[in-house]
């Protein structure tokens, strides 16, 4: 990474494992005075692969993919995401309702719920139907904030209608999540 920020950024992936992403840090490659490193850990499912990663100095995304897809052509999309929290500057219902103001923007006929909400953790959905150039997808996601860091998880689907199935299991997955303080 350039510029005054250092890449603290882990990514394990292997089979039946899991993911560690670790936040920004400022510069010199130290955290800001009083603040510790923190990674998010999250348990990847079997049948994905890293298909797209990307970073600046706020912020690191990685995208997975179904096994046999691409980037390009997914029917399922799992991202994960970390951002400095100094550079959101807002609280978690701020920030999210940046995303849904987004996302409304994107389509009209948006639906989004917010399935369970704690102080530093919004677990929330939503789906779009009819919102050309898009096609019918319908998304679960995590939002967990940090002393440093926020971290943002999803699971996208290509789909008119989401079974009650898939979804249970997606919110299981997503509650699996955990930000470590790596003190």
């Amino acid at each position: 990474m350039t510029g005054t920020f250092t890449r603290l950024f882990r990514i394990t992936l292997a089979a039946g494992s899991a993911v560690v992403l670790a936040g920004c840090v400022a510069s010199g490659g130290s955290a800001p005075r009083g603040s510790h490193p923190e990674s998010l850990y999250f348990p990847i499912p079997d049948g994905w692969t890293p298909a797209h990663s990307a970073e600046n100095a706020n912020q690191r995304i990685v995208e997975l993919v179904r096994d046999g897809e691409t980037i390009d052509r997914w029917s399922q999309l799992m991202t994960i995401q970390s951002l400095r929290k100094d550079a959101i500057g807002q609280p978690i219902e701020s920030f999210l309702a940046g995303l849904r103001q987004e996302m409304s923007k994107r389509c009209a006929g948006l639906a989004w719920n917010v399935i369970a909400a704690k102080e530093a953790s919004v677990l929330y959905e939503w789906s779009i139907r009819d919102c050309a150039p898009d096609p019918d997808q319908h998304e679960i996601a995590r939002v967990m904030y940090g002393k440093n860091s926020v971290f943002r998880l999803a699971f996208t689907i290509k789909t008119p209608a989401l079974p009650a199935e898939k979804r249970d299991a997606l919110i299981l997955a997503l509650s699996e999540a955990r930000v470590i303080d790596e003190e």
